[in-house]
């Protein structure tokens, strides 16, 4: 635990350091969409850059650093990891430019990014009234603890049957806070191992895993499906077959979910298996796929049917997220009207207790 949070100190403060390559989703967003437009318009690429160095001046050095990458290696996957950090969104950019689609796919990530971020503000603004209370809350405890927990403590009788609610009460006044603050730095340290350390096999596994959970498995097909076949058509526009498809969602750039994916699915093709029969026995993509390639396939538009078909999985999954969030604050709320709730009845116990001694 000690080595965790070691570890999340040093990364917190390598990101003050490196504050200066800090991009916003707003400023990523105006960053692809301007990039991809002097482009389609036959700008040259250093023209391009000089222009939105006029444009965006508080990001010069960074944007010069863009520059020098893309010129020293060749790669827009390696320029762009000095603008966005998500490893996903840098594999599609690589194969987007091995298949010259790049424009497209810049424009597609700006308008991901773009309700990334509006998600998250909605989230934001969800979770910090709730928050703030809970922190409050906490910080009563702790002062009840501290002032007048000497006091009730003098309240409890001698007659020990007749304290067993005040001496619990008592109890929960000197563990209740630590209880609290142990579970959400466990709960934070929890997270960030898993996002740290976890590797790539074990969240396919895992995500297969809680489809069993009904009211997660429509939400997780329609991730998976999306990131997957967003790119799989991309690939198919350019007039390649889904074997040669396959083959391109496994380069060096592309998240190792990704590849895996493609991986199995490709294997399976080798084996002889019919394609649409593969995309259905996938349990991670939805029931729908094999339909939706099946009818492309009759119209000869794979491509077309699964470009539209991932804009349908990527509204329905805003919808359910947005959904998600607004049951989050009522959830909390209802935990910090219990707490507050518990504080008031640790006030008035003591109260109770002497006037039943009383009577």
């Amino acid at each position: 635990m000690l080595a965790s949070l070691f570890t999340i100190a040093d990364n917190f403060f390598k990101n003050i350091k490196q504050s200066r390559r800090y991009w916003k989703k707003t400023e990523q967003c105006l960053f692809l969409e301007t990039f991809s437009d002097l482009i389609e318009e036959g700008l040259p690429f250093n023209d391009a850059i000089s222009f939105i160095q006029i444009i965006m001046p508080d990001k010069k050095e960074c944007l010069r650093e863009f520059e020098s990458a893309a010129r020293d290696n060749q790669s827009l996957a390696k320029a762009f990891s000095y603008v966005i950090s998500s490893e996903s969104k840098l594999g599609r950019i690589a194969l987007a430019q091995e298949q010259s689609y790049i424009t497209q796919t810049l424009r597609n990530i700006s308008k991901e990014l773009l309700e990334e971020d509006k998600r998250k503000q909605k989230l934001k603004k969800a979770l910090v009234y709730p928050i703030f209370l809970i922190f409050s809350a906490l910080g009563l405890l702790i002062g009840i603890r501290h002032f007048l927990l000497p006091q009730i403590t003098m309240l409890l009788p001698k007659d020990q049957n007749s304290s067993q609610n005040l001496a619990t009460i008592i109890w929960w006044i000197k563990r209740g806070p630590d209880f609290l603050l142990g579970l959400l730095v466990v709960s934070a340290l929890l997270i960030y191992w898993f996002k740290r350390y976890s590797r790539p096999e074990s969240n396919l596994k895992l995500a297969k895993n809680v489809l069993r959970f009904g009211f997660l498995a429509r939400p997780i097909k329609l991730f998976y499906t999306y990131t997957f076949i967003q790119e799989l058509a991309n690939v198919l526009k350019q007039n390649a077959s889904i074997m040669i498809a396959l083959g391109q969602l496994q380069n060096e750039y592309m998240p190792v979910t990704t590849k895996l994916l493609a991986h199995s699915l490709e294997q399976q093709l080798l084996s002889g298996r019919d394609v649409i029969e593969i995309f259905n026995s996938e349990t991670l993509f939805t029931n729908e796929l094999g339909l939706v390639m099946k009818r492309g396939d009759e119209t000869h538009q794979v491509a077309k049917k699964l470009e539209l078909y991932a804009k349908d999985c990527f509204i329905e999954a805003e919808a359910k997220i947005q959904k998600a969030i607004s049951y989050i604050q009522p959830l909390l709320l209802l935990f910090v009207g219990a707490v507050i709730t518990s504080i008031y009845f640790i006030l008035l116990a003591p109260v109770i207790t002497m006037i039943d001694q009383l009577m």
